[in-house]
């Protein structure tokens, strides 16, 4: 699909999609769903990226562990 296709579909200008696509800026969150129900997918998938899809169980030390290592000596005490 061409951003003008796109454009069209969302009823936005060409430009505002190469702005979209060269991550100059984003869409706002109408045109999201908007491209969500275009594109099949959830709002959530367009605008995660693999960073943002680190669980914890891949880093042992991390924010949640150090407040149960914080709370549980104070709770048995």
């Amino acid at each position: 699909m061409t951003q003008e296709e796109l454009a069209e579909k969302l009823d936005v200008s060409r430009q505002a999609v190469a702005k979209w696509e060269s991550g100059q800026v984003y869409p706002d969150i109408s045109n999201l769903i908007q491209i969500s129900n275009l594109f099949n997918v959830t709002v959530d998938y367009l605008v995660r990226d693999q960073e943002c899809m680190i669980s914890f169980e891949d880093e042992e030390d991390n924010d949640l562990n150090k407040l149960i290592d914080f709370r549980l000596p104070s709770e048995g005490g």
